[in-house]
């Protein structure tokens, strides 16, 4: 039987929700093409959080459709939701469905037919969608745990495409970990739209759902997904600094490291509340790696705001940076305000960024150097074994492909451009 091909765009969410719909068709005899293998259909998860974004959706089908024309080609996940009929239009896609409803992939594959249009998409649900992942042999595995969106920043679209806030019952994620750590995963990320409201909608907080996990046999780590940092307060950072098994990496969403832009932005704290709560993880857990994103050439942003951004980067240290530029959305508060920054100067300013990440990145690294840390490698680049240590740097030591997947503890040698090189000791 031709099985199914999948394409995931965006967030560590959207890998989680492509892994259930895997689980879902193949549990009903549909499996995932091997490679060079033709396809019956494609699944392609898509991402809107930028215009670039939906450009490489778009990008994506055409490819797909070029690849495997005989296919059914099916989009999902939050670009769809949000233009579904603007896909349909294009001759590649046959089937749309969005974020409120993905159990209906399995419709898609049984009933669509190859040039005809199909329109699933529903308005995202009040409730947790339950869908689980299929056993992999990955050495770390995502497990979903909230989903949707309430924050409604100036410039973001998601809350409107994802839905509002809702949580996992615990006892369903506790048995997804518990099936991933048995199928060999030695790491469980956390993961969700606006992961620090977990629990939110039950009485219960995101910790809770970590110590509930890290009491489940065969979990090595825990590492959690982004967090929203004007809710990481002092009780939480003393229960995580008490849980042996959570990895001591928080990404904290900055975004701009100036009040004014963060005010134009509707973000929900200001630059000194940020470094309070990164002082604070650091004074009870000093080897922690504090990541981060930083949008910038926002609306209205000035040479002067930039500059303010990349000191705070620099004054607060952050041992790894994401940056994007600004892109206009359409439905967003920041679409309508005047001041949008010419295309140049935002890149311009990313390239700056990008470099400063860099240069941060080095420096993290270079302060371990002579210790020894746990990692677990992952993949194999040429000769050498590549993993992450517990608080996200990336280490590179010799080693044999038999021991892919196994925690080691290593002794930080070097650095060459942000990996850390080192040895295993133990």
């Amino acid at each position: 039987m031709a099985g199914i091909r999948y394409v995931t765009l965006g967030c560590k969410a959207n890998q989680y929700d492509t892994g259930a719909m895997e689980a879902l068709l193949t549990a009903h005899g549909y499996p995932t093409c091997g490679r060079g293998e033709v396809p019956q259909a494609v699944v392609v998860n898509s991402c809107t959080v930028t215009e670039e974004s939906d450009r490489k959706t778009r990008q994506t089908l055409r490819r797909m459709g070029k690849q495997y024309p005989d296919a059914l080609l099916v989009l999902c996940g939050c670009s769809a939701q949000r233009d579904p009929e603007s896909y349909l239009e294009m001759d590649e896609v046959d089937c749309v469905l969005g974020t409120g409803n993905r159990e209906a992939v399995l419709f898609a594959v049984e009933q669509g037919r190859k040039g005809e249009k199909l329109n699933l998409v529903e308005e995202p649900s009040h409730f947790f969608e339950e869908m689980g992942v299929a056993a992999t042999h990955r050495t770390r595995g995502y497990l979903k745990i909230q989903d949707g969106c309430d924050r409604y920043c100036s410039y973001c679209i998601i809350p409107k495409v994802r839905g509002p806030v809702r949580s996992r019952e615990m006892d369903n994620l506790v048995k997804e970990a518990g099936a991933m750590a048995e199928s060999g995963i030695r790491e469980i990320v956390l993961t969700g739209i606006r992961l620090i409201s977990f629990g939110r909608d039950r009485g219960e907080s995101l910790m809770d759902a970590v110590e509930a996990v890290a009491a489940l046999p065969g979990v090595e780590r825990i590492r959690l997904g982004s967090l929203d940092p004007d809710e990481v307060d002092g009780a939480f950072i003393r229960r995580a600094a008490a849980e042996q098994k959570l990895c001591h990496h928080f990404h904290l969403s900055l975004q701009s490291g100036c009040d004014a832009v963060l005010h134009r932005m509707n973000r929900r704290y200001t630059t000194g509340e940020f470094r309070a709560v990164a002082d604070g993880i650091r004074a009870a857990m000093p080897d922690a790696g504090i990541t981060t994103d930083v949008l910038c050439g926002f609306v209205g942003e000035t040479e002067e705001e930039h500059r303010a951004t990349c000191r705070f980067l620099r004054e607060v240290g952050f041992s790894r940076l994401h940056v994007f530029p600004y892109s206009k959305r359409a439905g967003t508060v920041a679409a309508g305000l005047p001041g949008h920054l010419s295309r140049q100067v935002k890149q311009e300013r990313a390239r700056e960024l990008i470099a400063l990440g860099e240069e941060l990145e080095s420096a993290f690294v270079q302060r371990f150097l002579g210790q020894k840390l746990r990692a677990v490698f992952e993949t194999r680049e040429g000769d050498a074994l590549v993993g992450y240590t517990g608080n996200y740097i990336r280490v590179s030591a010799p080693g044999a492909r038999g021991e892919l997947g196994r925690s080691r503890t290593v002794e930080i040698i070097g650095e060459r451009r942000g990996t850390a090189l080192c040895r295993p000791v133990d």
